[in-house]
This record gives structure tokens, C-alpha cells and sequence, in this order.
């Protein structure tokens, strides 16, 4: 093969990957967007009232509310080629496993081996929001946004971002996911 020939092939190779990368996270984006439809429409079964534990009633449910997707069929497709063949790109993330969590835990990984993406990264600090007159149920609310209930440290009057609301809250929910299916998910930005 000629020299001139290899570069060619590697360009073709990344683009390729690229595409696949990218096809890949917009059928998780839809796998979430199922999901998240899935968990709006289960009414919630009889909750214990939080004023009669003494727990703070802002906390969010054991559990979560929105699961990350499963990155496991991109991987499983990029380790079917071997390494020495195709480089991996500066920018990807390592493919030696994935790494999944839900707000309010720390990331969990599905390999054997510690990631070192999962050690040193920590978890996102959540924002306090300060709404006046949404009720918290707006996707500006940055709880909400990010599908956890306001907790001690917001600043928000009229909140109905709590569990005392869940009818409310599950319904603004739906309606933002009917006009959004994506709306719940992280903003990443590519630049």
C-alpha cells in the first residue's frame, strides 16, 4: 500500500467513527426521551408525608428521576476493531468502559478495572435556583432542568418543584417532554 494511500484510509476511518458516534448518541437521545415518557406517565404510588418524618420535604425521591442512557452498543462496536488498527481520536473519551449515573449519585462504571475518567471527575455541583413565578416548573428553573426537586439552598418562592406537588410536577413534565422529548437531557457543548 502506498504511503500516500494510508493517510487517506485513516481520514475515511475517523469519519466513519464520527458518524457512528454520532448516530449512536442520537438513538440514546431517543432511548432517553422514551424513558423519561415512560417515567411521566407512572402515577406515583402513595408516598409517606415527608412533614410527618421531620424530612426536609425538597430532597428528591431514592432513585432519581432521569437515568443516564447506556452508551454499551458504541463501545461493544468499537472494540471489535483492534487498536493497532484504528487510533482513537485526542478528543473521544476512553472506551475501556462506560461510565453511567443518576442525579444525586456518584458515576458508577460497567467494567472491571478503575476508570480513571470515574475517579477524577467529581459530580457536577447543583445550582439553587431563584424563581419568583414559574413554581419551579419551567425548564429556566436550573432544579428542575436538571429533574431534581428544589432542595433547602434554592432561594424560590411558590415552589411546586417538591414531592407536597408531584401531581404538578409530573404533569409539567409531560408537557415539557411533549414539546421537547430531549429537554431533560445535558447540555454538552462540542466546541
Amino acid at each position: 500500500m502506498s504511503k500516500k494511500m494510508k493517510p487517506a484510509l485513516e481520514i475515511l476511518l475517523e469519519r466513519e467513527r464520527e458518524r457512528m458516534q454520532q448516530r449512536q448518541e442520537m438513538e440514546d437521545m431517543m432511548q432517553h426521551s422514551d424513558l423519561l415518557r415512560s417515567i411521566s406517565n407512572v402515577h406515583p404510588t402513595t408516598l409517606p408525608d415527608p412533614r410527618s418524618s421531620g424530612a426536609n420535604h425538597h430532597q428528591p425521591p431514592q432513585g432519581g428521576l432521569l437515568p443516564a442512557p447506556t452508551k454499551k452498543r458504541r463501545i461493544d462496536t468499537l472494540q471489535q476493531y483492534p487498536s493497532s488498527a484504528i487510533a482513537a481520536p485526542a478528543s473521544s473519551p476512553s472506551t475501556s468502559g462506560s461510565v453511567t449515573s443518576t442525579p444525586g449519585h456518584t458515576p458508577t462504571s460497567t467494567h472491571d478495572g478503575p476508570s480513571p475518567a470515574a475517579t477524577s471527575t467529581p459530580p457536577m455541583p447543583r445550582k439553587a435556583c431563584n424563581c419568583k413565578k414559574s413554581n419551579c416548573l419551567k425548564l429556566y428553573c436550573e432544579c428542575f432542568q436538571q429533574g431534581s426537586m428544589c432542595g433547602s439552598d434554592c432561594n424560590c418562592q411558590g415552589c411546586h418543584n417538591s414531592l407536597d406537588f408531584e401531581n404538578q410536577r409530573q404533569r409539567a413534565i409531560r408537557v415539557v417532554l411533549e414539546r421537547n422529548p430531549v429537554a431533560f437531557l445535558p447540555k454538552v457543548s462540542t466546541g
